[in-house]
């Protein structure tokens, strides 16, 4: 939302870049076309190399602190990022360099591709694959940001950076209770790790899909959440930024 990303740049000094990426596309009855995952996470990643590059250098960038956010489809690919960016195998096979990730801000984003009426967009339009083929088993664990935090902190796959997850009580689109189970997942594999990384998580009474798309109280509520954990986050590394 414009209220938290002119937040973060007003607040707190950083710079802020917004990312496109390419978009899967459908008719909504026969034909799927556009991209197909791990197009869109492969533009996230490359996001992510340019804003550690020199290229950002010059617009004030280039900083240790990276921060990866989104809403909706984009907190997913925001978790996604977090999740993945330590991974050769989820990469670009041309990507090579610095993409660290130090947090992640996930507003109302999906975290299991599997969940009800979600799993149709995913099996006919994102991933063009079901997920009743044997075959295709992986592909989907891929997709997934709760499959990929269960699996976390074992030999292959690192721990990951803290999360801020943030999910509205009345959400139709994606409810709540996948966020809730996000959360859960995270505080066991912390545990199960021992690692020390604070995540937070906040579930906004009432608040439905989009609730922060325009201004309100709730909005700079929100802003002023963010700002604070984005402190914490960058208290621990030296003192230059490049946000995302």
């Amino acid at each position: 939302s414009l209220p938290l990303l002119y937040g973060v740049a007003l607040k707190m000094g950083w710079l802020v870049l917004t990312a496109n990426y390419r978009l899967s596309s459908t008719n909504g009855s026969t034909t799927a076309g556009g991209a197909t995952f791990p197009d869109h996470l492969h533009d996230c990643l490359r996001a992510v190399a340019w804003a550690r590059g020199p290229d950002a250098q010059g617009y004030g960038g280039g900083g240790s602190t990276l921060v990866v956010a989104g809403e909706s489809a984009g907190g997913h690919l925001a978790c996604l990022v977090g999740l993945t960016h330590k991974i050769p195998r989820m990469r670009p096979a041309d990507l090579q360099g610095n993409l660290r990730v130090d947090a992640v801000i996930d507003l109302y984003g999906l975290h299991d591709p599997r969940l009800g009426d979600v799993s149709r967009l995913f099996r006919y339009v994102v991933l063009k694959r079901s997920w009743k083929d044997p075959k295709q088993k992986q592909a989907w664990n891929d997709v997934s940001p709760i499959w990929w935090v269960q699996q976390a902190g074992g030999e292959d796959i690192p721990v990951p950076p803290p999360f801020f997850v943030v999910h509205g009580t009345h959400d139709s689109l994606i409810p709540v209770e996948d966020a809730r189970c996000f959360h859960e997942d995270l505080r066991s594999m912390r545990q199960r790790s021992g690692s020390s990384v604070r995540d937070v998580y906040i579930e906004v009474p009432g608040a439905i899909h989009g609730f922060n798309m325009a201004h309100s109280p709730l909005t700079y509520a929100l802003l002023d959440r963010a700002v604070h954990f984005l402190a914490e986050v960058d208290s621990t590394q030296p003192r230059t930024h490049a946000a995302l």
